[in-house]
Protein backbone atom coordinates (compact mmCIF):
# COMPACT_ATOMS: atom_id res chain seq x y z
CA UNK A 1 0.00 0.00 0.00
CA UNK A 2 1.22 3.74 -0.62
CA UNK A 3 1.67 6.02 1.62
CA UNK A 4 -1.08 9.26 0.93
CA UNK A 5 -1.86 12.20 2.45
CA UNK A 6 -5.98 13.29 3.09
CA UNK A 7 -7.60 16.20 3.37
CA UNK A 8 -10.88 16.43 4.79
CA UNK A 9 -13.77 18.43 5.43
CA UNK A 10 -16.04 17.38 8.43
CA UNK A 11 -19.70 18.59 7.96
CA UNK A 12 -23.24 17.36 7.45
CA UNK A 13 -22.16 16.92 3.70
CA UNK A 14 -18.53 15.69 4.78
CA UNK A 15 -15.86 15.40 2.30
CA UNK A 16 -12.10 14.37 1.60
CA UNK A 17 -9.26 14.57 -0.84
CA UNK A 18 -6.67 11.77 -0.92
CA UNK A 19 -3.34 12.74 -2.71
CA UNK A 20 -0.56 10.55 -3.44
CA UNK A 21 3.08 11.63 -2.26
CA UNK A 22 4.21 13.20 -5.58
CA UNK A 23 1.11 14.89 -4.95
CA UNK A 24 -1.31 13.26 -7.56
CA UNK A 25 -4.99 12.90 -7.13
CA UNK A 26 -6.30 9.57 -6.45
CA UNK A 27 -9.99 10.54 -5.17
CA UNK A 28 -12.04 13.20 -4.28
CA UNK A 29 -15.84 12.15 -2.73
CA UNK A 30 -18.32 14.06 -0.73
CA UNK A 31 -21.61 12.96 0.34
CA UNK A 32 -24.61 13.90 2.76
CA UNK A 33 -24.83 12.61 6.35
CA UNK A 34 -21.25 9.99 5.44
CA UNK A 35 -20.65 8.03 7.99
CA UNK A 36 -17.18 8.15 9.53
CA UNK A 37 -16.56 4.20 9.65
CA UNK A 38 -17.24 4.94 5.99
CA UNK A 39 -14.92 7.68 5.08
CA UNK A 40 -12.15 5.60 7.02
CA UNK A 41 -12.95 2.59 4.84
CA UNK A 42 -12.91 4.49 1.39
CA UNK A 43 -10.00 6.40 2.20
CA UNK A 44 -7.38 3.04 3.79
CA UNK A 45 -8.72 1.58 0.28
CA UNK A 46 -6.30 4.00 -1.06
CA UNK A 47 -3.00 3.46 0.83
CA UNK A 48 -1.71 4.42 4.38
CA UNK A 49 -2.61 7.60 5.64
CA UNK A 50 0.67 9.89 6.73
CA UNK A 51 -0.70 13.48 6.71
CA UNK A 52 -4.68 14.68 7.68
CA UNK A 53 -5.19 17.93 6.65
CA UNK A 54 -8.15 20.40 7.97
CA UNK A 55 -8.79 24.22 7.29
CA UNK A 56 -10.24 24.94 10.36
CA UNK A 57 -8.53 26.62 12.94
CA UNK A 58 -9.57 24.45 15.57
CA UNK A 59 -9.13 20.87 14.92
CA UNK A 60 -12.42 19.12 14.58
CA UNK A 61 -13.34 16.02 16.70
CA UNK A 62 -13.20 13.96 13.35
CA UNK A 63 -9.75 14.39 12.24
CA UNK A 64 -8.31 13.80 15.83
CA UNK A 65 -10.42 10.53 15.74
CA UNK A 66 -9.66 10.00 12.22
CA UNK A 67 -5.60 10.69 12.91
CA UNK A 68 -5.79 8.63 16.85
CA UNK A 69 -7.58 5.64 14.47
CA UNK A 70 -5.15 5.33 10.99
CA UNK A 71 -1.88 7.18 12.80
CA UNK A 72 -2.37 10.07 10.37
CA UNK A 73 -0.49 13.01 11.68
CA UNK A 74 -2.55 16.46 11.45
CA UNK A 75 -1.52 19.27 9.67
CA UNK A 76 -3.65 22.53 9.90
CA UNK A 77 -3.50 24.58 7.07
Amino acid sequence: MQPIIIGIDPGTTSAFAVLSLDFKLLKIKSKRNYPFSEIIYDIMKLGIPLIVGTDKKDVPGMIKEFSQKTGAKIHLT
